[in-house]
């Protein structure tokens, strides 16, 4: 299996080419894992890079891909907030030892 597929740009005269994503690296990786290392080395945020849109797409097209939803239901991106847990109800003192 290729991490890259090199290929010939259509139309393009003088020949150009371009690497796209084989099917080893969709396996293995995401472009928001690509994005989070880059930002990382070199000390930004992932969505300060200009793929940050492209990525974040990705991300929800392969959570729908993998999860299969329940009609009626949607898959929440891992960049939603977490839902906050229910507040516990107020303890009461029983004054009746």
């Amino acid at each position: 299996m290729k991490y890259l597929e090199y290929r010939q740009v259509a139309h393009s005269d003088p020949p150009r080419y371009e690497f796209l994503w084989g099917p080893r690296a969709h396996a293995e990786t995401s472009k928001m894992k690509v994005l989070e290392f880059l930002a990382k080395v070199n000390d930004t945020v992932p969505s300060a890079l200009s793929q940050y849109e492209e990525a974040l797409r990705d991300e929800e097209e392969r959570a729908r891909a993998t999860v299969p939803a329940r009609p009626g239901t949607t898959v929440p991106s891992r960049h939603d907030p977490l839902p906050r847990p229910a507040a516990s109800p107020t303890p009461t003192v029983d004054e009746d030892f």
